[in-house]
């Protein structure tokens, strides 16, 4: 399907983290195009995987970083049938001035979702879903020869592991985050913030249904599979679109991804023990635990937020 050529007023405007105020109306049809290249994308990269053995093909994790490309390669789409000027600003993508701010925000990314799998850990074991073993156990048997080593040894060498995958994941992140939080979110703000990020965080959730029906993630290729991983993407979303509303740059929210698929899973699974094996959808990080978290977190920035509106005098017209 050829998309129709877009109005003048569409190629004009393009939302822009620097804008002082949103568009006045969401702009359907580059949005509406966005989302199905994105979606067409991630089921043609997930395709040999489909075709072949699934999450056990030993290409999968190069198809992994194929579908992580799709939403930027729907950006650059949308971008060139709507002749968009000024992308790298309109997305976030650049500039990162000020560059301490942009550096602070990073580094909130890189710790906020380990904070909330570390936090997740005792609602986890509370609710005996997580077995704890203060010897680390797990930790033990995931690493040769980890039965002889110190354990804080072990607790270290585990972060640094989990610090370096998130550097090197971080330009996979960057590929969906540029799409989801660059592009796609900002042009839902004339529905609100609120509307906006969960409508941004549903989409993403549901893009990743070619991997969940694999079994990627949760193990369960089905309807529960995919409502874990929504419900995942759009509490995570909400928190990775405030870094980006918060920055005005889709950066911090790129590491933030890449930290809550690396440093966070680590940091989960650090204090299990070996057996038995925990349920997925108990996972201290990407599990319910994690969601209660996360849920109460974005709870309480929506409540001091409100307070703060309410401290706030009006300003007179």
């Amino acid at each position: 399907m050829t998309p129709s050529r877009p109005t003048p007023r569409e190629t004009a405007h393009a939302p822009s983290s620097t804008d002082a105020a949103p568009p006045a109306r969401v702009l359907w049809r580059p949005v509406l195009f966005f989302c199905t290249t994105a979606y067409a994308l991630g089921w043609l990269a997930m395709a040999p995987a489909w075709a072949g053995g699934g999450i056990e093909d030993p290409r999968y994790p190069w198809l992994l970083m194929g579908m992580q490309a799709a939403p930027s390669a729907a950006v650059l789409a949308a971008a060139a049938v709507w002749r968009t000027g000024g992308l790298a600003r309109s997305t976030g993508l650049a500039p990162v001035r000020p560059l301490g701010r942009t550096v602070g925000y990073c580094l909130l990314g890189l710790v906020l979702f380990p904070a909330v799998s570390a936090a997740a850990v005792p609602v986890a074991a509370a609710a005996d879903v997580l077995p704890i073993d203060p010897g680390l156990s797990g930790l033990r048997a995931a690493v040769p020869g980890g039965d002889r080593a110190p354990a804080s040894s072990l607790v270290l060498l585990s972060l640094a592991s989990g610090a370096l995958y998130t550097l090197v994941a971080l330009p996979f992140c960057l590929g969906e985050e540029w799409g989801w939080r660059g592009f796609l979110l900002p042009r839902l703000l004339p529905l609100g913030t609120v509307p906006a990020v969960l409508a941004c965080g549903l989409v993403w959730g549901l893009w990743h249904t070619p991997m969940v029906l694999l079994g990627h993630l949760y193990g369960r290729p089905g309807l529960t599979g995919i409502a874990a991983m929504t419900a995942l993407c759009v509490l995570a979303g909400a928190l990775l679109s405030w870094l980006r509303l918060r920055s005005g740059t889709v950066w911090p929210a790129a590491v933030g991804h890449a930290s809550l698929n690396h440093l966070a899973l680590t940091v989960g699974l650090l204090p299990a023990a070996a057996e038995p094996r925990t349920d997925p959808l108990d996972a201290a990080a990407t599990g319910w635990p994690g969601w209660a978290v996360m849920a109460a977190l974005i709870a309480a920035g929506a409540g001091a937020a409100a307070l703060r509106r309410a401290r706030t005098p009006a300003r007179r017209p």
